[in-house]
């Protein structure tokens, strides 16, 4: 049966996800993140409200804000993408059994500081051979054993420092797969497009 309002139940979701994607707090997106950031406090999702406890934040110290949304909460739901499978956090966000709740939410921990560990390696090697090419307009970072899952965080952490377009590529036996990310008003994608033909596909 409709109930009028669960809606509002959901806006926590909505906030998040607003959040994680970096789309702009204005307008009506401003509002959105508003009343989610309210409703998150009171979660109706046992398995999100888990994973709040997990992560160290506790809303009668602080009520939650944008950072709790981008560093805290969204990081840990995007790791499961990037080094197992998304469906562990959406199973996660699904769980209505505490015990399950508490467990999933100690795993998409546990993997979210796997990814920072694996992040800063791979930034730390792909730092490594960025220094012998930094008078390039466009850096071409290639490396083994990168997982593809975080390829993206690391260009964009490069691209940022060094100012310049910045493509991170895991080598295979045989081919080249990976993330870029541009800096400034540099278009990176029309770039790939001058090199398609050298391109299985990108996008």
């Amino acid at each position: 049966n409709y109930v009028l309002g669960w809606e509002k139940w959901l806006l926590d979701l909505v906030a998040i996800g607003n959040v994680a994607d970096c789309h702009s707090l204005l307008g009506e997106n401003r509002i959105l993140v508003k009343y989610g950031l309210k409703v998150l406090q009171k979660t109706k999702w046992l398995g999100l409200r888990e994973l709040v406890k997990v992560s160290g934040v506790d809303f009668n110290k602080a009520p939650a804000d944008s950072y709790t949304l981008g560093f805290v909460i969204a990081p840990r739901i995007n790791a499961a993408g990037r080094l197992e499978h998304a469906n562990v956090a959406l199973d996660l966000l699904l769980e209505d059994n505490l015990e399950q709740a508490v467990s999933g939410a100690n795993e998409l921990d546990k993997i979210n500081q796997r990814r920072q560990q694996l992040t800063k390696t791979v930034l730390s090697e792909a730092k490594e051979k960025g220094e012998l090419i930094l008078e390039r307009k466009i850096l071409v970072l290639v490396g083994e054993g990168w997982p593809k899952g975080i390829m993206g965080l690391v260009a964009g952490k490069l691209a940022e420092e060094y100012y310049k377009p910045v493509i991170v590529l895991e080598r295979t036996e045989q081919l080249c797969t990976g993330s870029a990310r541009t800096a400034g008003e540099f278009d990176i994608i029309e770039a790939l497009k001058f090199s398609s033909e050298h391109l299985l596909k990108f996008g």
